[in-house]
């Protein structure tokens, strides 16, 4: 058998598949927090225009099971992600986006942490640092989406609300 320094072509593409498979099956194993949590509680969400935007207001029961609340304790930050998408009128999201790069879906991340110095939670979302001393007024404040702007006032150009859903 001759000595060569290139592998040959199929044992290569063999090597990646495998290494491909072991990394899903790992993937697969590891426990994810979001899997780990509780099914939010839909307290409120509604539709709303306001000052010619339309503008979301919601509210859910955030919780977390003990164990996402000891490695919260422990130092690990977790990360929350509310999201809207404009399910109606479609022909506008649709126009929109190819002229202007409107997307009809949009996010927003909460951070959650615990500070033992100062034994506070700590909520960051958009830049903005709130600090609570109870973890169900953390919880209350990221289930809780205020005027939450998810179509500036050019998109919404005078159509009436019952024209808009989203979900």
């Amino acid at each position: 058998m001759p000595c060569s320094s290139a592998a040959d072509p199929s044992r290569r593409w063999h090597n990646w598949l495998a290494l491909a498979a072991l990394l899903l099956a790992l993937v697969g194993l590891q426990p994810a927090a979001h899997a780990a949590a509780a099914p939010l509680e839909n307290r409120l969400a509604e539709l709303v225009l306001s000052d010619g935007s339309l503008v979301v207001n919601s509210r859910f029961a955030v919780t977390l099971n003990p164990t996402l609340v000891e490695a919260l304790e422990q130092g690990v930050t977790l990360t929350f992600r509310l999201e809207f998408e404009l399910t109606r009128p479609r022909s506008t999201s649709w126009w929109q986006e190819l002229t202007s790069g409107f997307s009809p879906e949009i996010s927003q991340f909460y951070r959650l942490s615990w500070h033992p110095l100062t034994r506070q939670y700590r909520v960051n979302f958009g830049g903005l640092y709130l600090s609570f001393a109870r973890l169900e007024d953390a919880l209350a404040m990221i289930g809780s989406a205020r005027y939450w702007q998810v179509l500036p006032r050019s998109s919404v150009d005078g159509q009436p609300l019952k024209s808009f859903a989203g979900r």
